[in-house]
């Protein structure tokens, strides 16, 4: 026997599937990654346990694995719950009529209540569901690209519990968001709602009640995050107390953010004055500043994490590029037969000093038994090592290895570099395409956001177009909303990811440099674009309105 608020989510959805496929979009994206890191980590199990000679490590190394994918998911869940939850207050917004029927015809407050939370489930079981097969698919799809190419590897490795539990996530996640929504729509009468506008979006947030929350937030997220600056001795602690900063900071960041949107968009207004749509733009963002505080706290969580990185990244570059420099003070040490005895090394440092001081394309000087070897002005690079290489022969993978076969040992400053630059491309690739999902989900939240925004400001569009407003006005409109959306978020993740990923430098123990001010701000300026790419769908939709049309609609 189903229960009333059962059938009524039910009923709803199949009503309105397009509508729970919308709100479910962000928790795709998450479940996805989530149901991927699983699958991911099965696969590397059974590599790992394949290997004789890796056998022994294979769960140490899956379950380092899994606890560092662990945490980009968690903020891809994180950064969903606030999508939907934003999602499912302009949802109800616009069902608060059908709402306050409900209560009219006898059900509770707590019935009201029920059958939206019973909604959030069945949203979550569908995008967890779909998310799942997304991610199979995906698994299978770079599994066979990989054979294709010449890579040996298993058949992917399904685990039933944990694509279940990504499943489950998914429900928990939706249910968690919609909690605030649900208590809201059960707790309007019914005659307030039969006579309310069909959005709540536009009434002003709580003040006092966020000011203090975000204060309270703010406060212990710059102790913890100076804990871990200061303490910063390149340990787990002092990177762990940065990373719980952030997330603290993020909720202040959520409490405060309406304030946040209405303060940027009273301080762009005089710039657009002369511009009827970007006025129109503005002050929607101002009056409806919780919906576009959502979308712009994701946006700055997406680009904050993609800041730290790009911080962290450039910082650990330089700092290894003093090390190499202060570790390599010429372009190869030739270390003689380092395990011979001291007066052996030394009768061979001086042969070996005298035979390379031959070679007109060499410069040497002596540190103790340490030769130190540098291209003579004018020669090339490779020609210099060419000629290390005819006085002390080693070949190619003794050179790369610095054993040579008379026991002297080369080491090469070019060696070390690129080897460092390689290390820090690929933490930067997997970086970036694991940040990537937390800015995926943001962006599919700008999409979402912006297109109810559109269907729910139908009539006010429509009245807009029958007092001369264009067709083009309209789209400006929305791309101007969706750029003032994407610029606060840039403006926002950028600043205090910079900030963080300074931080996260210092708690390794590591001095850094100069942010890179060019790649944030093009971090910034792509943010921007790709919010306004995201509106290209509401965009349509917004020029579509005909005002006779939009006049007369329910």
């Amino acid at each position: 026997m189903v229960n009333p608020a059962t059938r009524a989510a039910l009923a709803g959805a199949r009503r309105r599937p397009r509508q729970l496929l919308t709100t479910g979009l962000a928790v795709v994206v998450a479940t996805a990654f989530a149901a991927g890191t699983v699958l991911f980590t099965g696969t590397l199990r059974v590599v790992l346990t394949g290997d004789p000679r890796l056998a022994g490590h294979a769960a140490d190394t899956v379950a380092a694995v899994l606890a560092g994918l662990s945490v980009f998911v968690g903020l891809a869940v994180l950064a969903a719950v606030v999508v939907v939850a934003s999602t499912f207050r302009i949802v109800l917004g616009r069902r608060s009529r059908e709402l306050a029927l409900l209560r009219c015809v006898g059900a509770s407050r707590g019935q009201v209540a029920r059958s939206v939370l019973a909604e959030a489930a069945l949203t979550g079981l569908v995008a967890g569901l779909l998310g799942v097969l997304v991610a199979v698919a995906g698994g299978w799809a770079a599994i066979l690209a990989l054979r294709a190419s010449g890579t040996e590897l298993p058949s992917l490795v399904m685990s039933p519990a944990g694509l279940a539990g990504c499943v489950l996530l998914a429900v928990l996640a939706t249910v968690v968001a919609a909690l605030a929504p649900a208590a809201a729509a059960g707790r309007v009468p019914p005659v307030v709602a039969l006579g309310a506008a069909e959005t709540v979006e536009a009434r002003p947030p709580r003040t006092g009640r966020r000011w203090a929350v975000a204060g309270v937030l703010t406060a212990p997220a710059a102790a913890i995050g100076a804990a871990g600056a200061v303490g910063g001795d390149g340990g787990v602690a002092g990177i762990g107390l940065t990373a719980l900063s952030g997330v603290v900071l993020f909720g202040a960041l959520v409490a405060a953010g309406p304030f946040l949107v209405a303060a940027a968009a009273s301080a762009v207004r005089p710039l657009v004055a002369r511009s009827g749509p970007a006025r129109l733009a503005v002050a929607n963002a101002r009056r409806t500043s919780r919906r576009t505080a959502a979308t712009t706290t994701v946006l700055a969580l997406g680009t904050g994490l993609t800041a730290a990185l790009l911080v962290g990244v450039d910082g650990a570059a330089a700092d290894s590029r003093a090390s190499i420099e202060r570790s390599y003070p010429a372009d190869a040490i030739v270390l003689p037969a380092p395990d011979a005895p001291d007066r052996e090394r030394e009768i061979l440092a001086e042969q070996l000093a005298a035979d390379l001081a031959e070679r007109p394309e060499l410069v040497v000087r002596t540190d103790g038994t340490e030769l130190q070897v540098d291209a003579a002005p004018g020669t090339e690079p490779a020609a210099a090592r060419a000629a290390i290489e005819q006085v002390i022969p080693g070949g190619a993978a003794g050179a790369m290895a610095g054993e040579r076969p008379d026991g002297h040992v080369v080491l090469w400053a070019a060696d070390a570099r690129d080897g460092i630059e390689g290390f820090l491309a690929t933490a930067r690739a997997v970086g970036g395409g694991l940040v990537g999902t937390t800015l995926l989900v943001a962006v599919v939240g700008v999409g979402v956001t912006l297109a109810l925004s559109v269907g729910e400001r139908t009539r006010e569009i429509a009245l807009l177009r029958a007092l001369g407003l264009t067709r083009a006005g309209a789209r400006r409109a929305v791309v101007v909303e969706a750029a003032l959306a994407g610029a606060v978020g840039a403006l926002l993740g950028v600043l205090l990811g910079g900030a963080y990923g300074v931080l996260g430098l210092r708690a390794m123990g590591m001095a850094g440099g100069v942010p890179p001010a060019g790649q944030l701000a093009a971090l910034a300026a792509g943010v921007v674009g790709v919010a306004v790419l995201a509106s290209w769908a509401p965009v349509r939709r917004a020029g579509r309105v005909e005002p006779a049309r939009g006049l007369v609609a329910a």
